[in-house]
């Protein structure tokens, strides 16, 4: 039997359907929700309690916030390897550098972080795959932009290419329409949930 996992990915962008008009029966069917960064800790803080739903989230460049005021009820999966209903998800958040005042790295600084975060798990086998990547920014031509801010990083790229997961789900860019949501590349869906969209895994 298969069992999907209905995911509700979210960032960037507070939605009214998910906060001023707030319905819950539009969160039936949803097991996880997921934040790929740049919401208020208290509007996810807001989901948790009113959905009684599992909220996991990356951090976003602009949600230093985060250090002092961490969403209540949620999960950091950012720079971690975590499970939900047999599905392994990698969290890697924040934004290309572009001035520095926000969470932001290098792609010399990106790779590294990576390295430093995978190393531990597969060494120690403590993981044979990653189903999903969560992260912040999009990789290096695909669903990013021309501006400084909002470039991609090429190392995720280069990790897509080794580990191979079904999906990898960003924010920071606002698709330019709706059919700019997902692109395929070499077998991994790559999905932008700027505001929020549904993904059934």
């Amino acid at each position: 039997m298969v069992v999907t996992t209905r995911i509700l990915g979210i960032s960037d962008k507070v939605e009214k359907i998910l906060y001023d008009n707030f319905n819950k029966e539009f969160f039936e069917g949803i097991d996880l929700i997921i934040s790929c960064g740049d919401l208020r800790p208290d509007f996810l803080s807001f989901l948790v309690d009113a959905t009684n739903l599992p909220l996991f989230y990356v951090k976003g460049n602009h949600d230093l916030i985060y250090k002092k005021k961490p969403p209540l009820g949620c999960d950091s999966i950012d720079g971690k390897i975590v499970e939900f209903r047999g599905i392994t998800f990698l969290g890697i958040g924040g934004s290309i550098w572009y001035n520095g005042k926000g969470i932001q790295y290098t792609e010399k600084q990106m790779r590294a972080r990576i390295r430093k975060i995978l190393r531990p798990f597969f060494i120690k086998r403590r993981v044979d795959k990653v189903d999903v990547i969560v992260t912040h920014s999009p990789p290096f031509g695909i669903h990013d932009d021309t501006d400084r801010a909002h470039i991609g990083f090429k190392v995720f790229i280069d990790l897509i290419r080794e580990l191979r997961p079904k999906y990898l789900l960003h924010g920071h860019v606002q698709p330019r329409s709706y059919g700019d949501r997902v692109t395929n590349f070499e077998g991994t869906k790559i999905v932008n949930v700027f505001g929020h969209y549904r993904i059934d895994i």
